[in-house]
């Protein structure tokens, strides 16, 4: 008889291509499962429509159970053992009021989280979550903003270290990939700064309607790029710049990636000013774009620190404090 080795910590996948990326750590940590939800594609897929937002965003579909014995992490759940099971905002199956349930009343000991990957609000899904938020112990949340008004666990972001690939994508002093979100004006204003100090930007900026689009021969307007492109685009950028919406100020991944590629780092967040590592050879806040300087690129990055410290697997130390807190 084969015996199954059962894993302390669950992590249900997120949907987008980053997700895989950023956590990578998890996949190669053998007290962690990632599950990606059932092994048979088709049925997988199958499982994905009947899960999908649009055809459960009134009351959720009738006969989800069919599925619960198929996902992946099914052999790997323990009734015996104190497990932690963590659902991200972009997996469908955080919102599954059936899902949910029966984990909860299978598995006496399972602790589950919910981990926010945006903003609170953003997408309707706070709303969405309060519709199961009485079936999690914990919600989690990278913005200590939004961990103060909604009451909701403080947790930084994590970031897997992914060596990166070769290009032959143009230098860039100054990257930013993102969508608009208002920004745009701000971007435009960062943009011509640096082209008047003869510096090289290069932009790409989603989300925004053909008749709101300002031309710049260094910024791109499209809809969508793959993870892989982003860090190859990172990788052959001086500067990443981090503009936060909304004044928010939390460390995005915008900032874990200057961060673990040790790029220079613009922001207007000035929480990054209180960093244990804050570096002014690395990281330059700014009010306006005005205090751009072309000393800040320059000089070299100097900041020494260890990166395995923003490894997914850092925070594990943290959800293994927590406690199962419903019946």
């Amino acid at each position: 008889m084969v015996t199954v080795n059962k894993p302390t910590y669950i992590f249900f996948a997120g949907i987008y291509d980053y997700w895989k990326i950023a956590n990578k750590d998890l996949y190669h940590n053998p007290d962690v499962f990632v599950c990606e939800g059932i092994k048979n594609s088709l049925l997988n897929k199958l499982n994905r429509i009947h899960n999908a937002r649009r055809f459960n965003r009134e009351k959720e579909l009738p006969f989800k159970t069919i599925w619960f014995h198929l996902y992946n992490c099914a052999s790997f759940l323990d009734k015996g053992k104190k497990q932690y099971i963590v659902f991200p905002e972009n997996n469908q199956l955080s919102f599954s009021g059936q899902y949910l349930s029966y984990l909860r009343s299978t598995y006496p000991k399972l602790v589950m989280l919910f981990e926010f990957t945006n903003v609170c609000g953003k997408y309707n899904n706070l709303a969405r979550l309060s519709r199961v938020r009485h079936l999690y112990d914990h919600i989690i949340t990278f913005n200590e903003a939004d961990s103060r008004r909604y009451g909701f666990r403080f947790q930084n972001l994590c970031y897997s270290y992914c060596e990166p690939e070769a290009s032959d994508f143009p230098y860039a002093d100054l990257l930013f990939i993102g969508k608009n979100k208002g920004r745009l004006p701000l971007l435009i204003s960062i943009y011509d700064r640096l082209a008047g100090l003869g510096l090289k930007c290069r932009f790409f900026v989603t989300d925004i309607s053909p008749e709101q689009q300002v031309s710049r021969p260094g910024i791109t307007y499209e809809q969508y790029m793959p993870y892989r492109d982003v860090l190859k685009h990172v990788g052959n950028a001086g500067c990443i710049l981090d503009i936060l919406e909304d004044n928010n100020a939390y460390f995005s991944l915008r900032t874990y990636e200057a961060l673990m590629y040790r790029k220079k780092l613009i922001t207007a967040n000035p929480e990054v000013l209180m960093l244990p590592i804050y570096s002014p050879d690395q990281m330059l806040y700014i009010k306006s774009p005005e205090d751009i300087t072309k000393e800040f690129f320059g000089t070299p990055v100097t900041n020494k620190y260890d990166v395995t410290a923003f490894s997914p697997n850092s925070k594990l130390r943290e959800y293994a404090k927590l406690e199962r807190t419903k019946p």
